[in-house]
Order: structure tokens, then C-alpha cells, then sequence
């Protein structure tokens, strides 16, 4: 199963295999990037990936169960 971010809220908790969080590190940074997960919630995979980069931006995030 894979989710967008629009669903996040109902799946959040639940763990997930593989997470795939789209986001731009900092307001003016010139590009996108990817960064995979595997292995927590999206809930936790958001936290780790805000402790790095507090400022981000996120565009979306696939999490496949």
C-alpha cells in the first residue's frame, strides 16, 4: 500500500517499511530532495528528518505498508 501525504493523518502511527519524504532543506534552497526511511512511522521519519533540517519545507511523503 502506498499513501500521499493527504492521508497522513489516518496512518501516521502505523509502521512503515519504506518512507520516502520529498522536501527542500531550507525557505531558499534551489531544489528538492529525497530522503528514505525504512522501518518507523511517518509520524517518527518526519521528526528525525525536521531534528537535521528544522526549517524544511515538505512536498510530500510516500510511506509503503
Amino acid at each position: 500500500m502506498i499513501i500521499q501525504l493527504t492521508d497522513i493523518k489516518e496512518i501516521k502511527i502505523m509502521k512503515a517499511t519504506i518512507i520516502e519524504i520529498e522536501y527542500m532543506p531550507t525557505p531558499n534552497a534551489t531544489g528538492v530532495v529525497f530522503e528514505t526511511y525504512r522501518n518507523m512511522t511517518v509520524f517518527q521519519a518526519i521528526a528525525k528528518l525536521k531534528r537535521w533540517y528544522n526549517e524544511a519545507i515538505i512536498y510530500n511523503v510516500k510511506a509503503e505498508y
